[in-house]
């Protein structure tokens, strides 16, 4: 049992390792392609998705913009609380560490960004409907929150687990 907990922890490591890399690479690009001499976007499938850059000082939807101290204390709170669950847990099983392994990788993405450049880089831009600018850390804290819970409300079936 103890080896299997030790395997889902490293699995969790390497997962948080992959996804924030991907964000931070995302973001470097979005930081060199999308800038002046493009006008800031890039369509990608017309109507539907564009790259666009877009700072981003508060929490999602721009929540408290105006108060950026506030945003990075309550990430750096939550993040840790979070990792402690995941890297600590005896009981949890392997789809919550997935899960919450998803929403610590996006939730620190954003928090390093918070601590290089006082916002978020955002660059993914939905046209086809009224949505923020958003970026690969808000999706995987978004799919792994309702993922998480998907994990809890819905209850599974045998072989599942």
């Amino acid at each position: 049992m103890r080896l299997k907990r030790a395997q889902g922890k490293m699995l969790s490591a390497g997962l948080i390792l992959i996804l924030i890399l991907i964000d931070q690479a995302s973001k470097a690009w979005a930081l060199s392609a999308l800038n002046e001499t493009n006008g800031y976007a890039i369509p990608v499938i017309n109507g539907i998705v564009r790259f666009q850059f877009a700072w981003n000082a508060g929490a999602a939807f721009s929540f408290l913009k105006d108060a950026p101290y506030i945003v990075f204390a309550l990430s750096a709170v939550v993040l840790f609380l979070v990792a402690l669950i995941v890297f600590l847990s005896r009981t949890l099983n392997a789809k919550t560490r997935l899960c919450l392994s998803m929403v610590f990788a996006g939730g620190l993405g954003n928090l390093i960004d918070r601590v290089r450049f006082q916002a978020v880089v955002d660059f993914i831009k939905l046209e086809f409907i009224s949505f923020p600018v958003f970026n690969f850390a808000d999706i995987c804290v978004t799919v792994g929150a309702l993922l998480l819970i998907l994990c809890v409300y819905i209850p599974s079936g045998r072989g599942m687990e």
